[in-house]
Formats: C-alpha cells, structure tokens, sequence
C-alpha cells in the first residue's frame, strides 16, 4: 500500500515539476510541489491506512497519547535511536555537493550530479527489488533459528555480491558513453572518479544484508557510528580535496564507508544479535571478494579486446550493453555458482520456486 502511493504521488510530482521547470523556468514551484506531494502523501496514506486498519489510528489526545508512549518504553527508544542514524546519514550523503560547490565550482557540481543521477536510480531500483526481504528476515529472526539465519544471511550476501558486481563493472564500462550520448563528450569525469563511484555503490550494495539483519535485531544502539561517518567523510574530504579535487571528496566517502559500513556494523551485528567471532564475517566476506576479482580481471580484458568499443548512437550503445551484461552474469554467475555454496542454493532454491509456479 506504501509503495503503490508513494510511486503514485512521485511520478506526478515529476511530471509537474518538469512541466513547471520547462514552461516556467521556476524554481520556487519545484520546491513548492516537493513540499506539497510529501503532505498530500502523508494526508492520503493516512487516511487509507485508518480505514483499512482501523487499530493503527492514532489518538491526538494529550493524555492518551502520553500513557501510549508510558507503555512502550523500548519502543520510543528505538524511535530515537533510528532518528541519529538517519539524521547521520543525511548529513553524511549531503557533503559531497556542498564540498564541491565550496572547493571546486558550480560546474564540477552538475558534471558530479549527472553520474550520480544515473547510479542512485540503479541504487533505488535494486533497493525496490529487495524490499520485500526486510519482512521476511524479520520473521526469520523472530523464530531464532540460528541455522536458517546464518544460511539466508550468507544467501543474501553472495546474491548482493553478484547484482553488484554486475551493477559496478556496467558503472565502470557504460556510464562514461552514456555520458556522451546524452550529455556531450566534455561532461566526462576522470577514470579514477568513476572508479571510486563504482566501488562506493558497491560498497553501499553488499551491505545491505547487514542493515537489514540489524534492523531485524533491533540494533540501533550505535548512534555514535553514523556521527562517526559523517566526521571520517567531511575530515577526509576536505584533507584531500586541494590536492585531488573531486577524486578526494569521493575519497572521504569511501573512507568513511570502509570504516563504518564495512567493518563497524557488520562487527556490531556477528557479536551482539549472531554471537559468533567477527572472524567468521571475515572469511565469508574475503571469499566473495576474492571471486568477484577474476571476474572483474576477465570481464574487462574481454571487453576491451573483443567487443566493439565505438559507439556512436543508442542502438550501439544498447548493443553494447546486452554483450557486457551477457558477459558479466555468465562469466561472475557461473564462477559463484562453482565456487559458493549459498549462491548455490538460493540459485536451487529459485528454479525450485519457479517450477512450482
């Protein structure tokens, strides 16, 4: 219900501000229908949920509202705690820009903008396509069963390592020539800058197995940790920045993500909710790292030797696409499927699913 709202109230909203922004070259109705979707959406979504449940109807009554929240004591804590981390991460996102426009200029801030317009959509499409395995964990979690956690957990991760991984290499190979397609060819950024977008959105994608098990777990204790990022990300930025220019802001992104998102959470989540030696994290993680680089090595040998690399319109530009994709999933999902056994049995358990239907 969530969903099929907010998509709704999202694709007007874009279609009225591009409306608004051609026809009346106004910013002040950008912002404007921004603020308006956001309460319509909130009004609406309200009133759906009250009429179809009505036990989630909330009471503005003062004292009521007060005994409600005596009763829940964890839960407001909880609130709180989920607060920091998404203020953190808000802060912590919204550097880069602001960086940019200080230490560089305007213009490097529209360049910056066209990747990351390209590769957060890619984020949020793969975000959509996993969202209905936040439940699912969390009944898993709810039975205790330590076996069939760890199990899914390790699904998860070789799944994400496998997406991203295909994801990343298609960053690093189709990004730059889109670019110049839709935009022109002095819109381009550095290799190394597209490289480290690459490995941020990997990062930020083989992750998410984590965050969702630790919110599974209810752990939210660690609101230094988004604080943490948010300092190790604008600290390392500006240290960089005079000397590498766009490449050290995304540096100061890749720092904070190796150190908070990398190590720190999934330790915080194998010692408090698994209860098992961060090394076992380690290994795992190191196995599938390890496989995705031969892939990487092969993939981008046979890219650059054997496929046709001059693309001059969109029907070369797809054609393009299809043969680097083609290549990446068979060559990085046939390695996963020899060399990993979770990979191996939630490929099973897919066709299985598959046949029944």
């Amino acid at each position: 219900m969530v969903a099929k709202y907010l998509q709704t109230y999202n694709i007007t909203k874009i279609v009225l501000q591009i409306i608004f922004v051609f026809y009346f070259q106004s910013f002040i109705a950008w912002i404007t229908l921004e603020f308006i979707s956001s309460v319509l959406f909130t009004i609406s979504l309200r009133k759906k949920t009250t009429s179809q449940y009505p036990w989630l109807k909330l009471s503005f009554n003062k004292e009521e509202t007060k005994n409600e929240f005596k009763s829940y004591p964890q839960l407001i804590k909880k609130i709180k705690q989920i607060s920091l981390h998404k203020i953190g991460t808000f802060v912590s996102n919204g550097t880069d820009n602001i960086l940019i426009f200080s230490f560089i200029n305007v213009e490097t801030v529209a360049f910056f903008g066209n990747y990351q317009l390209i590769i957060l959509n890619f984020a949020t499409l793969l975000n959509k396509m996993f969202s209905g395995t936040n439940a699912s964990v969390g009944n898993l979690v709810a039975e205790h069963n330590q076996a069939s956690i760890k199990q899914v957990f390790w699904e998860l991760m070789s799944f994400r390592f496998f997406i991203a991984g295909i994801v990343g290499i298609g960053i690093i190979t189709l990004v730059d020539p889109f670019i110049v397609l839709w935009l022109g060819e002095k819109y381009i950024l550095s290799d190394s800058t597209v490289a480290l977008f690459a490995i941020n959105f990997f990062m930020l994608q083989i992750r998410q197995p984590v965050d969702v098990f630790k919110q599974a777990y209810g752990l939210y204790s660690d609101t230094w940790a988004p604080i943490a990022q948010s300092v190790i990300n604008l600290s390392v930025s500006v240290l960089l920045v005079t000397k590498f220019g766009l490449t050290g802001i995304l540096l100061g992104t890749t720092c904070s993500l190796v150190l908070i998102i990398m190590l720190w959470r999934p330790f915080f989540l194998f010692t408090k909710a698994f209860h098992l030696p961060f090394y076992h994290y380690i290994i795992g993680f190191l196995k599938l790292s390890l496989t995705f680089i031969p892939v990487y090595i092969g993939t981008r040998y046979i890219i650059n030797n054997f496929l046709k690399s001059d693309i001059n319109d969109y029907y070369d530009f797809i054609t393009f696409a299809i043969f680097v994709s083609i290549i990446t999933i068979g060559f990085y999902g046939g390695l996963l499927y020899l060399t990993d056994r979770y990979f191996r049995d939630l490929i099973k358990r897919l066709i299985n699913g598959i046949k029944k239907r």
